[in-house]
C-alpha cells in the first residue's frame, strides 16, 4: 500500500494538470486558478504548477506575475521547454524583444527541426517590422511544419503587415477563432500596426479579432476610429491623419509661407479668398472626423 501512495498521488496531479490546462483552453481562468490551487496543495514544488500558474497570469495579461512564476520553474529546471516557450511569450508581450530574438534562436539551436520555433523567430521579426527576415523565416518554418496552425497564423499575419489583405482576412478569422494564443498573437499585431500607422491593416486584422468576441467595446470603439481615419472623405487632411503632430506642425508651417508669398504677390481679394479656404480647411480638420466618427458609429464601419 505505501508503494503505490505515490503512485496514485501522481496520477492525481496528472490529472489536475490536465484538468487545468483545459480550463484555460476555455478561458475559464477562476476556475482554472481553483484546480490549480488542489494540485499545489497535492504536491506544492511541482514544476507545472508554476509552468501552470505563468499560463494562467500570461492569459490574464498579468506579465509580472507571469515572469515569477516561470523563473521559478526555470530555478528548479532550466531546460524545461514548456516554460521557455511560455517566457517566450512573455518577452514578446512585454515588448522585450532582444529577449525573446535571444531564446528563441536558443531554441532553435537545440531544436533545429522545429518548424515553430522558425515562426516564432519570424513572429519576433514581424513584431520590429523588420518583415523581410521574418518571410525568410517563414519560408523554412512552413518547409519543416506545413500544417501547423501557429505557422500559418505568422504566414497570414506578415502577408497582412505587407498589405495583402484580402486573402487572408477569412482565414485569420478562422484561426483566431477560439484559440486564445492565436488571439493573443494577433492583439499584439494590432497594435504594432497602430503604432507603425498602418491604419487599413490594423482595421482588418481588428476586425477578425471582433468577429472573435463581438463583445469587446473597447475594440468596437478603436475599429470606428480606425474607419474613420482611413475613410475616403478624409484624404484631405491625409498629412494630419499619417504623420500625426509633425503633420500638423508642417502644415502650419507650409500655410504661414503660403499666405506670405500670396500677400505679396496676389490681389486683396484673392489673397482674403486663399485665407479663408485655408482657415476653413484646418477648421475642418478637427471639426470633421468627430462627426464622421459619430456617424460610422450609428451606420457600422
Amino acid at each position: 500500500m505505501n508503494e503505490a501512495t505515490p503512485a496514485m498521488a501522481a496520477t492525481e496531479l496528472d490529472e489536475l494538470h490536465a484538468r487545468v490546462d483545459q480550463l484555460i483552453d476555455l478561458r475559464r481562468f477562476d476556475e482554472a486558478e481553483s484546480w490549480l490551487q488542489r494540485a499545489v496543495r497535492l504536491e506544492p514544488e511541482a514544476i507545472q504548477n508554476y509552468v501552470l500558474g505563468a499560463r494562467i497570469a500570461y492569459s490574464r495579461d498579468h506579465y509580472g506575475e507571469a515572469y515569477n512564476q516561470i523563473y521559478r520553474a526555470l530555478g528548479r529546471e532550466p531546460e524545461h521547454l514548456e516554460a521557455r516557450l511560455i517566457l517566450f511569450r512573455i518577452h514578446n508581450a512585454t515588448e522585450d524583444y532582444p529577449a525573446a530574438e535571444k531564446l528563441v534562436i536558443e531554441l532553435i539551436r537545440e531544436y533545429p527541426e522545429d518548424g515553430e520555433l522558425y515562426a516564432m523567430y519570424a513572429h519576433v521579426m514581424m513584431l520590429t517590422f523588420h518583415l523581410d527576415k521574418a518571410e525568410a523565416l517563414m519560408a523554412e518554418a512552413r518547409y519543416r511544419d506545413p500544417h501547423s496552425e501557429y505557422v500559418e497564423l505568422i504566414d497570414l499575419l506578415i502577408n497582412v503587415a505587407r498589405g495583402r489583405i484580402d486573402d487572408a482576412a477569412q482565414n485569420l478569422s478562422e484561426l483566431v477563432k477560439n484559440n486564445p494564443e492565436a488571439e493573443h498573437v494577433a492583439s499584439s499585431m494590432f497594435v504594432v500596426l497602430l503604432e507603425q500607422k498602418r491604419y487599413r491593416e490594423a482595421l482588418e486584422v481588428g476586425r477578425q479579432l471582433l468577429r472573435n468576441d463581438p463583445g469587446d467595446e473597447e475594440m468596437v470603439d478603436a475599429l470606428v476610429e480606425l474607419r474613420s481615419l482611413t475613410h475616403w472623405s478624409m484624404l484631405p487632411w491625409y498629412p494630419f491623419v499619417r504623420w500625426d503632430y509633425a503633420g500638423v506642425a508642417a502644415v502650419w508651417v507650409a500655410g504661414l509661407i503660403m499666405l506670405a508669398v500670396a500677400e505679396k504677390y496676389t490681389s486683396a481679394s484673392t489673397f482674403v479668398t486663399i485665407t479663408f479656404v485655408y482657415v476653413g480647411w484646418v477648421l475642418m480638420s478637427w471639426i470633421y472626423p468627430p462627426i464622421l466618427t459619430r456617424v460610422l458609429k450609428k451606420t457600422g464601419f
